[in-house]
């Protein structure tokens, strides 16, 4: 973390995860159709992110980030050369690059807002889109207090571009809203809140 100006901040990030077989991936096996692999390895993953925060007047932060994913030893569902019986194996590998910008604003009065969008591309080893992954997401949302910083209202919408399904042709994007009514300070050690999720009641894959 580095802060080159008063009200400004870069920072890089990095990260490794990993996240091993599943049992039905190790070991489900079904005579004639589907095999077990008891070799299989964790899939891996790298994380590198670049993000600049920048304070504006009021009360207005700006965060950009730029991201790259590689994620090593996928496993999918192949074919076995021998049995030809379904079996999995750590044969994928994926490369997910993106950026982000970000907008929020916080009030004394108990306003609350904020706006996000991201680009990402993930291609596979031969450099090829990667099914059910958006190339767009977006997120906004506001809270907006009611009554003496007792009760908030706030709402969430988040966006999701269409992606590519593995029969080749494209989901449709979708935009989903939510909304909540909050109370932190309702009754003392009391928290209230209610919701409503999907509030259009929006049909998505």
């Amino acid at each position: 973390i580095y802060k080159p100006f008063k009200n400004s901040t870069l920072k890089l990030l990095y990260g490794q995860s990993f996240r091993p077989p599943t049992a039905f991936e190790t070991y489900y096996a079904l005579p004639g159709s589907q095999e077990g692999n008891t070799h299989l390895k964790p899939e891996t993953a790298r994380t590198t992110e670049l993000v600049w925060e920048q304070a504006l007047r009021k009360n207005i932060s700006l965060i950009v980030s730029g991201y790259y994913y590689p994620l090593r030893g996928v496993m999918e569902a192949g074919t076995d050369p021998v049995s030809e019986e379904i079996v999995y194996l750590n044969s994928a590998r994926i490369d997910l690059e993106g950026a982000e910008i970000t907008l929020k604003k916080q009030s004394r009065s108990g306003l609350e807002g904020g706006l996000s969008v991201s680009l990402e591309h993930a291609r596979d080893l031969a450099g090829s889109p990667v099914t059910n992954s958006p190339h767009v997401l977006g997120q906004a949302n506001l809270s907006i207090p009611i009554f003496r910083k007792k009760l908030f209202a706030s709402m969430d919408l988040q966006y999701v571009s269409k992606r590519l399904t593995l029969a080749g042709d494209s989901t449709g994007a979708y935009v989903v809203p939510d909304f909540t009514l909050y109370s932190p300070n309702a009754l003392r050690r009391w928290e209230f809140s209610a919701s409503i999720y999907n509030a259009f009641d929006k049909l998505y894959g």
